[in-house]
């Protein structure tokens, strides 16, 4: 079994999702389950982060 490992980089998430409604709020659906599961974020921190990044 091979396993595709990536590196965690920090990105400028107005260039990852340039739209909350079209790019962000579906990614964040999608990969919900996997985050809550990992205690990575609360989906309200991930907002949160977002809306900080976005209104600088």
């Amino acid at each position: 079994m091979t396993v595709k490992l990536g590196k965690i980089t920090k990105a400028d998430p107005k260039i990852v999702w340039p739209n909350e409604a079209r790019h962000f709020t579906p990614w964040l659906a999608e990969n919900i389950s996997y985050l809550a599961r990992r205690n990575a974020f609360s989906p309200q921190s991930m907002l949160d982060k977002y809306h900080q990044a976005v209104h600088r």
